[in-house]
């Protein structure tokens, strides 16, 4: 319990630090690796109850996901002169567009490792639950 307390009274004030000081991107690095951290850890009790979850891709669907909610919140303006403006954003992928491809990436990595269906969809639903 007591490392429990001192990891909080560590991280806590080092997470408003970066949250209102620190910049779009390393708020975003940072909430990805805790999200990753937490999915391993959530494959592992899964993996216990025996489902065979597909890791890797949820590993790169779930980081996806977080480029593109960083991608669709960072807009630069530049003021040039009088009137002119620079408008630039990180490129966007569309949060849709990630989800139905790990949809259908689940779908097919469950279709091309030709195990039986009754393996292959509680290990989809568990990289979805993920």
């Amino acid at each position: 319990m007591l490392k429990r307390i001192l990891t909080a009274a560590v991280l806590i004030p080092v997470v408003v630090i970066v949250v209102y000081w620190g910049p779009s991107w390393l708020v975003a690095v940072l909430a990805a690796l805790v999200a990753l951290l937490a999915l391993h850890e959530f494959f592992k009790l899964s993996a216990q109850m025996g489902l065979r979850a597909f890791q890797i891709w949820t590993l790169i669907s779930s980081t996806a996901l977080f480029y593109a909610q960083w991608g669709s919140g960072n807009v630069g303006v530049h003021q040039f002169g009088s009137g002119w403006e620079l408008v630039h954003s990180a490129p966007a992928v569309p949060v849709e567009t990630i989800l139905l491809a790990f949809i259908f990436g689940a779908a097919f990595i469950g279709i091309a490792s030709r195990k039986p269906l009754a393996d292959v969809l509680p290990g989809i639903s568990a990289s979805a639950g993920g």
